[in-house]
């Protein structure tokens, strides 16, 4: 999880936030337009630096439609990026606006764009701060007390703006021609952005970010500075907002950079453990082909690249087959760790010859022995007599089982749920046991099949059990991978919450009976 302060916390994980910002930065490029055509504005130099901060609009435009189609995933630092564009976009539109108007006789919308310019500075300025101390993970403490310095700062220079309508302390406005000069003290009106820039910079080196990334983002930095200077004593000749913003995506570019290496890297390891999670689940088929009592399949979909949920299957002897399903408090790594361990235990007890109560029991207590991260798993554990066909179970805060008699539909089977295991040591584990004849099916899930999310809302029990039904003559290679095809067209679009576990076993009958 990225690092963050309560400001940046703040107005991050608004889900909307990305489209409604591209919405508002098309308005201001619309409107820059349209006051282009209004007004016809009277300095040669307007017409570069309109046309600068025009086609700054339009990149920003270009930018954050590239990052729309995946708007519902992007993380706090694209959001607060993409703030900070649009508030850049409407520091530009505001500037346009007061260079068109200057020198058109409206000395009072003059005076109030003039001002709005230096507003938006400010707030620009601000937001600027906040994007570089997040994305080089300023400390926290040291971030929160320069939020709060920068923010009174900021409050108090805007208060200084609005000073301008009664005394010219930025600036004047000739009363005939609407146009603005800047006046002796205008130089105040600059102190704010150039002690952001000063605080971004000795914040930057303080912060455990890599030299080169330090010099680099340093150069970004002084963009914007330069443009300033570049235009100093040339009436209307400012290229120093667009200078701004191009620094904004330059620093913006060489994090990503840095941070699409990192993901790679995780990608790969996450991709690694993926394949060792699922080679450590029986995913052979025709899982035993010498046994003809029986035939059993199963599958998993995990939510994330690696998941919580498992399953298992094993003779225990010639005559008995264990069948294991369970789930994951948690999702990832920390979860995938947990279910390998899970499974390895109960494995090595139901291979002890124990019943399936004492599987749990015994399962339950080594867990609860190690319980630094707090995880339990759900697990449904049954045994399975090859030649008589008795089922014997115990469930351990899971789902309930699924049951086609021979010659029946498929039903709920409402066991008695017991606790979960790996949460409280020392509980007891009841069994129970299910008489299965020749084409009895037994099927096995995990929760995110009932609560797969779709338009219509959860997928539900009883909308898996019709499903079931339509393919209760089916193979259980079959029945598995239909149902998940299910699943699939349920959600649609939407995204997959919870991994989906499926198990299903048809019990064919000894040669003998």
């Amino acid at each position: 999880m990225e690092k963050q302060n309560n400001t940046v916390e703040a107005i991050s994980k608004r889900p909307w936030l990305i489209p409604v910002m591209f919405g508002l930065m098309c308005a201001f490029l619309v409107g820059a337009v349209a006051i282009i055509e209004i007004f016809d504005y009277t300095e040669a130099n307007f017409g570069f630096s309109i046309g600068a901060e025009i086609v700054t609009i339009m990149i920003a435009i270009v930018i954050v439609a590239t990052l729309l189609p995946a708007y519902k995933r992007q993380g706090v630092r694209v959001e607060m990026f993409v703030i900070l564009l649009t508030i850049g976009c409407f520091l530009c539109f505001v500037d346009i606006s007061k260079m068109c108007i200057a020198g058109n006789g409206l000395a009072t919308l003059s005076r109030i764009m003039v001002i709005l310019v230096y507003l938006a500075e400010i707030v620009f300025g601000f937001g600027y701060w906040l994007y570089i101390s997040h994305t080089l993970s300023t400390k926290r403490k040291v971030a929160a007390v320069l939020d709060i310095i920068l923010f009174a700062l900021g409050v108090i220079f805007a208060l200084l703006s609005f000073v301008n309508f009664f005394y010219p302390l930025y600036f004047t406005i000739d009363l005939e021609t609407g146009f603005p000069v800047a006046s002796e003290t205008y130089w105040i009106g600059d102190i704010y952005m150039t002690l952001i820039f000063i605080v971004a910079i000795v914040s930057l080196f303080i912060s455990k970010q890599k030299l080169r990334n330090k010099i680099v983002v340093v150069v970004f930095l002084g963009i914007p500075v330069f443009g300033l200077l570049a235009a100093w004593g040339e009436e209307g000749l400012s290229v120093s907002y667009p200078g701004m913003m191009i620094a904004l995506v330059l620093v913006y570019s060489l994090l990503s950079y840095d941070n699409e290496k990192l993901l790679y890297s995780k990608s790969k390891e996450l991709n690694l453990a993926t394949s060792i999670q699922m080679d450590a689940l029986p995913n052979k088929f025709p899982a035993f082909p010498d046994h003809k009592e029986f035939d059993i399949y199963a599958l998993t979909h995990p939510a994330k690249e690696v998941g919580g949920d498992f399953y298992d299957f094993f003779l225990i002897d010639k005559d008995h087959l264990g069948i294991v399903i369970a789930d994951v408090s948690d999702k990832g790594v920390p979860s995938a760790l947990f279910m390998m361990q899970s499974k390895i235990i109960l494995q090595n007890y139901a291979m002890m010859g124990l019943s399936p109560k004492e599987v749990l029991y015994k399962a339950n207590k080594q867990l609860c022995a190690n319980h630094q991260h707090r995880l339990f798993v759900t697990v449904w554990f049954a045994t399975l007599d090859l030649k008589t066909g008795l089922l014997t179970a115990a469930n351990g805060g899971h789902e309930y089982p699924i049951i086609k008699g021979a010659g029946a539909n498929f039903e709920i089977y409402k066991d008695k749920h017991d606790l979960v295991v790996g949460f409280m040591d020392g509980v007891p584990y009841r069994e129970y046991q299910i008489q299965l004849e020749k084409g009895s099916k037994v099927f096995v899930y995990t929760d995110g099949v009932p609560e797969c999310v779709g338009n219509d809302g959860q997928y539900q029990l009883e909308r898996a059990l019709k499903a079931l039904q339509r393919y209760e003559y089916e193979t259980p290679e079959v029945i598995c991978k239909s149902m998940l095809d299910e699943l699939k067209v349920f959600m649609g679009t939407n995204d997959q919450f919870d991994d989906i576990t499926m198990l299903c076993l048809e019990y064919r009958g000894c040669e003998e009976q």
